[in-house]
C-alpha cells in the first residue's frame, strides 16, 4: 500500500533497532505517545487507511484499527520506503473464558491479537510471519499464551500452519484460547468465577471434621482419636461428682472404671 510521503521516514524514531537491513522490511512499533508527538497526523493517517483495507479484506462492518486513540493498546507496522504492507494490533485484556464444556469460567489477562492484516498481493511471502515473530519478541511472549479476538479463517490457518495451533474451546466472546494456553498458564484456581459441577461440595466437605469412630470391643484404636468404651457411662462404674462411694468402691479406694480393673481386684482378694 503506498502512501504520497516515505513511510519510512515517518517511522524511524519507532523503528525497532536490530529488526532489518537497508532495502528490506522493517517494523516499528506505534504507541499513544507516537501519535501524540509531532508526526501524529501523519500517523494517524497511515493506520486509518490500513484499519480500513483491514476491514475490507476481513468483512466486518466497521475497523478494528482506527485514527483515534489507542487506549494502551500497541500497534506493528510492516513497512518499506513510501509502502505500508501490514499491521499489528495487541492489546492487555481482562477475559473470563471457559476450559471446557463442564469447566466453569476462569479469569485471564492475557495479551490479545486484536488485528492482524497484510497488504494484499504481499501475502504468503513470509512477512506476516515476519512481523508476528517481531511482536512476539517485543512483548515477551509465545503464540499459545496469546488470545485472538474474532479471528479470520486466514487468521486461524496462519496459526496452524508456523506454530502449529489448533484446537480450542469456542467461547461466548468470540475470543479464542488454544488449549496449549492452558499447559503453561498456571492459572490461579482461586480466580475462577465459577467451579466445576460437584467441586464447591467437595470443597466444603474437605472443611467438616472427620466422622466419630464406632467403638468395636477387640480392635486396636488409632491413637489419635479417643473412643469411649459403652461401660465407662455405665452409673455403677462412673465416680460420683459428689464424693459418695460406689457399689464396688471400698473406703480408701478409687472407683473401678472396668471390667477389667474389676476382674483385677477380684484376683487380688481386694473384693
Amino acid at each position: 500500500m503506498e502512501f504520497d510521503f516515505d513511510v519510512g521516514r515517518v517511522l524511524v524514531p519507532f523503528a525497532l533497532e536490530g529488526d532489518a537491513g537497508e532495502g528490506t522490511p522493517q517494523v516499528a512499533r506505534l504507541d499513544d505517545s507516537a501519535l501524540n508527538g509531532g508526526k501524529g497526523a501523519l500517523l494517524r493517517e497511515l493506520l486509518g487507511v490500513l484499519g480500513e483495507g483491514s476491514r475490507r479484506a476481513q468483512g466486518l462492518s466497521k475497523p478494528v484499527t482506527t485514527a483515534g486513540p489507542l487506549m494502551s493498546n500497541r500497534i506493528y507496522l510492516l513497512y518499506m520506503g513510501r509502502y505500508a504492507l501490514g499491521l499489528l494490533k495487541v492489546g492487555t485484556k481482562r477475559l473470563f473464558v471457559s476450559r471446557g464444556e463442564k469447566e466453569g469460567l476462569v479469569d485471564i489477562s492475557p495479551t490479545c491479537v486484536l488485528d492482524f492484516y497484510v497488504v494484499e498481493g504481499h501475502q504468503r511471502g513470509g512477512l506476516g510471519r515476519r512481523l508476528f515473530d517481531t511482536m512476539l519478541r517485543c512483548e515477551h511472549t509465545s503464540p499459545e499464551r496469546l488470545a485472538y479476538d474474532r479471528p479470520s479463517p486466514k487468521l486461524i490457518g496462519f496459526l496452524r500452519r508456523h506454530y502449529g495451533l489448533a484446537p480450542y474451546q469456542p467461547q461466548a466472546n468470540h475470543f479464542v484460547v488454544f488449549d496449549a494456553y492452558w499447559a503453561k498458564a498456571g492459572v490461579d484456581p482461586a480466580r475462577s468465577r465459577s467451579s466445576a459441577p460437584g467441586q464447591r461440595a467437595r470443597e466444603l466437605a474437605a472443611k467438616l471434621p472427620p466422622a466419630p469412630v464406632p467403638y468395636v470391643a477387640g480392635r486396636q484404636e488409632d491413637p489419635r482419636v479417643q473412643v469411649i468404651p459403652p461401660w465407662a457411662s455405665a452409673p455403677s462404674l462412673r465416680q460420683s461428682r459428689t464424693g459418695s462411694r460406689g457399689p464396688f468402691q471400698r473406703a480408701g479406694q478409687s472407683t473401678l472404671s472396668s471390667p477389667m480393673s474389676l476382674v483385677a481386684a477380684m484376683a487380688q482378694g481386694n473384693l
